[in-house]
């Protein structure tokens, strides 16, 4: 996970490799808090050289634009040549936007295995229009 400056380097199999610049590494800053160093706080095995980046996480302002509420639009975005996901996640109050980010990317993990659970539900609920339109449900 990272913002603010991401150094990317596209490798030959054809995936981007994220690193952050020497002066920076292994810091982090939390407005409030000031500048913390992650190692020290939470350990070595918190952080990486360098990563391979599997999608962008864009956080954006609440708009009157519809969202996806099932999750099925696939966004995408272009970085040196190579396509990965794209999420655009809005920021309001109250939102826990760690978790939801955590969430987002084990969901993403999932979506590469070939598990993609919002066109799982979305054929669900088309499947059972077709069955029964407008009869009632008999499993309840």
């Amino acid at each position: 996970m990272a913002d603010d400056v991401v150094e990317i380097q596209k490798s030959r199999g054809r995936y981007l490799l994220g690193s952050c610049p020497t002066m920076l590494k292994h810091y982090m800053e939390v407005r409030g808090l000031g500048i913390l160093d992650v190692p020290l706080l939470f350990g070595v095995g918190s952080t990486l050289d360098e990563t391979k980046i599997d999608m962008e996480v864009v956080l954006t302002f609440p708009s009157d634009k519809p969202l996806d509420r099932l999750g099925v639009e696939q966004k995408t975005t272009n970085i040196l040549g190579v396509e990965i996901p794209s999420l655009g996640l809005p920021v309001t109050p109250g939102r826990n936007l760690a978790v939801l980010i955590e969430v987002a990317s084990l969901n993403q993990r999932l979506k590469s295995q070939g598990i993609f659970s919002a066109q799982e539900f979305s054929q669900r609920i088309l499947d059972k229009m077709k069955k029964g339109a407008g009869k009632p449900d008999a499993t309840r």
